[in-house]
């Protein structure tokens, strides 16, 4: 089964850059296979992995959401629950959450093909869920369409 909600922006683009933020959607891709954590006994997915307090993905998310970026698609694997648990419609965060979730794919590429649906043709940014980064995302995406790169 899929399901899916295809998510529209709450400002328009230039509203949104008169604040300095970048108005795109981002896709996290959170269907890891579930994996055991050298010398740990966490067994659950590498997103939900505690970091500080939070889950790996939480970090991943204000981070987006400090860049700016709302409206945030997550794409779920098999077992999942627990990130759809945990975040909901992404309300608390300050942050609009849609889920896709279904049959399993193979390859990021199969991922990617599978929102397009929801994507349309607009730019996105796309980063894996158990990514641990800080940099600027905003400087990034400038730079992205200062080149006009496709």
């Amino acid at each position: 089964m899929v399901s899916m909600f295809v998510p529209q922006f709450k400002r328009g683009k230039a509203e949104a850059e008169k604040d300095g933020c970048v108005q795109m959607k981002a896709v996290i891709l959170a269907g890891e296979r579930r994996m055991r954590v050298h010398g740990q006994t966490w067994t659950g997915s590498k997103s939900m992995l505690p970091l500080f307090g939070r889950p790996v993905i939480e970090h991943l998310l204000l981070l987006l959401r400090g860049s700016g970026m709302e409206e945030v698609l997550v794409v779920l694997g098999q077992d999942q629950q627990a990130i759809r648990d945990h975040f909901g419609t992404g309300e608390r965060f300050g942050i609009n959450l849609s889920y896709l979730e279904g049959e399993r794919r193979e390859s990021t590429a199969e991922c990617l093909k599978a929102c397009v649906p929801c994507l349309g043709k607009e730019d996105f940014f796309v980063t894996k869920a158990a990514a641990v980064c800080d940099f600027d995302l905003h400087s990034a995406i400038e730079f992205h369409r200062e080149k006009q790169a496709k």
